[in-house]
């Protein structure tokens, strides 16, 4: 019995992880995507403004976060109704 207690804390850990990985995958793609963009434009124009760059990736990260919010917020909502609805049966083992 404590072995599938720990399998099931386990399995919970593990979902965790990869809801974590799915909720800032979008940020993280987006960031370094128009990082790489500004790069290739800097690069070609020869522009060496830093503070560019980060405004335009503040700009797109912001614009990101406010476009896939709903769903990452839905998706994050349904994961802790699921563990606090598990959470008794599993501390009673």
């Amino acid at each position: 019995e404590p072995l599938m207690h720990n399998l099931e804390a386990i399995q919970l850990t593990y979902q965790a992880l990869w809801l974590v990985l799915l909720l800032s995958a979008p940020t993280v793609l987006v960031a370094a995507a128009v990082g790489l963009l500004i790069a290739f434009l800097q690069a070609a124009t020869q522009i060496q403004e830093q503070t560019f760059q980060y405004a335009i990736k503040f700009l797109a990260i912001s614009l990101t976060i406010f476009l896939t919010a709903a769903m990452l917020s839905g998706s994050l909502l349904h994961f802790t109704q699921r563990v606090m609805t598990e959470f008794p049966a599993l501390s009673k083992r």
